[in-house]
C-alpha cells in the first residue's frame, strides 16, 4: 500500500512538473516593472539614419525618426507610430507621405514582443515583430514623380533582456542580400517556430509586391524600469 501511494505520489509529480513545464514553454515574453507585475507602459524613441531597401531598387533614406507606443497590461504588445524625417531616395528624391511635411513619413501599426534567436550569442531572446497596415509615399524630383506602397512584418532584436533598464535598443538587421531582412524566424506561444515568409513588402509603380528590408537601430525609453522576461 505504500508503495502505491509513493508511486501515486511520483506520477502526480511528474504530471505537475510537465505542466509547469509546458506552460512556461508555451508563454511569451512577459514585460515587468519594478512590482515584477505586468503593468501598462507608455514609451517614446528616437533613432538615427534609417534605410529602406528592395532588390533591383536603390534605397530609400531617413536621416532620423522619433516615435510613441504603448504596451498593454499583461500582454507584450500594443500600438506605436513612428515619424520618419530627412527622407529621400532614388538619385535624391525628396520622399513624403500623404498629409505629411516635406521628407517627413508617418507609419502607424501594432507589434508583438516574441521569442527570436540573438545572432550574437546563439542563444533564445526577444524581438519585437513589427506589424504595418498599407501605407503610401511619394518621391518627387523636378516633376518626376515615384509612388510606393508598402506593408507587411518588420522582425528587429530587442535587448536587453532579463535586467530591468529604461532604454531598450531595437536593432533591425539587413539579410546577405540587397533587400532581405536579417531575422526572419520567430517563436510562438506555442513553440512554434514561424517564417517570416513575406516580411516587409514594397511596390514602386510597377503593380508587383517585392519583399523589402528596414534597416537600422533606435532606443527606446519607458516611463519606468522594465524587465522583458525571456
Amino acid at each position: 500500500m505504500q508503495r502505491l501511494k509513493i508511486l501515486s505520489f511520483v506520477i502526480i509529480t511528474v504530471v505537475t512538473l510537465s505542466a509547469i513545464v509546458s506552460a512556461t514553454a508555451f508563454a511569451l515574453p512577459e514585460v515587468l516593472d519594478e512590482k515584477k507585475e505586468q503593468a501598462a507602459q507608455n514609451f517614446i524613441g528616437e533613432s538615427g539614419t534609417l534605410d529602406l531597401a528592395k532588390l533591383n531598387m536603390k534605397k530609400f533614406e531617413c536621416t532620423a525618426s522619433t516615435s510613441e507606443g504603448h504596451i498593454e497590461k499583461g500582454k507584450p504588445l500594443g500600438l506605436f507610430h513612428i515619424h520618419f524625417t530627412g527622407c529621400s531616395g532614388l538619385s535624391g528624391m525628396s520622399c513624403t507621405g500623404e498629409g505629411d511635411k516635406e521628407k517627413e513619413i508617418l507609419i502607424l501599426g501594432t507589434f508583438h514582443i516574441i521569442y527570436d534567436k540573438l545572432a550574437s550569442e546563439g542563444s533564445l531572446g526577444a524581438a519585437i515583430l513589427f506589424l504595418i497596415p498599407r501605407f503610401h509615399f511619394t518621391c518627387s524630383l523636378l516633376g518626376a514623380k515615384v509612388l510606393m506602397l508598402i506593408q507587411g512584418e518588420v522582425l528587429c532584436l530587442i535587448k536587453p533582456i532579463n535586467t530591468f533598464a529604461k532604454h531598450l535598443e531595437v536593432v533591425c538587421e539587413a539579410g546577405k542580400e540587397k533587400g532581405d531582412p536579417g531575422e526572419t524566424t520567430y517563436w510562438n506561444d506555442k513553440s512554434e517556430a514561424i517564417d517570416v515568409k513575406n516580411g516587409l513588402l514594397g511596390e514602386e509603380n510597377t503593380g508587383e509586391f517585392e519583399m523589402m528590408s528596414l534597416v537600422g537601430s533606435g532606443l527606446i525609453l519607458t516611463e519606468v524600469n522594465v524587465e522583458i522576461m525571456a
